[in-house]
């Protein structure tokens, strides 16, 4: 497990890529400002390569659905990608209900993801 950037998010790299777990089970206004800021440093850091570490979330309001497409539309403006690993089946159903899967790449591992943001 990564060293925590704050109770909220994880960081590190793993073939140049940002992987950040998020450590909360919900994103209130809060959490999704603290972790949508530490995880654009880390993007920025890996050239706007970002994979998200979706394990521990079991709660995905409006606020956590903008923040996933804040640093989506951050990393495309800075010629990167984005996936996310790990959503439970619920908040799976969430983004295709919104149809934000249909821009934000869902993979079911870390290596998937990985390999979705350097290839």
């Amino acid at each position: 497990m990564p060293a925590p950037t704050s109770s909220y998010l994880a960081v590190e790299t793993d073939r140049g890529v940002a992987v950040a777990t998020i450590l909360c089970e919900k994103l209130s206004e809060r959490e999704s400002q603290i972790i949508q800021a530490e995880a654009s440093a880390a993007s920025r850091a890996a050239g706007f390569r970002l994979v998200l570490d979706c394990t521990a979330l079991t709660f995905l309001p409006s606020v956590g659905l903008g923040m996933l497409v804040r640093l989506m539309q951050e990393c495309r403006a800075g010629s990167g990608k984005l996936a996310v690993f790990g959503l439970a089946d619920p908040l799976v159903e969430v983004l295709k209900i919104t149809h934000l899967h249909k821009v934000i790449p869902m993979h079911t591992t870390r290596e998937a993801a990985i390999r979705a943001v350097t290839g």
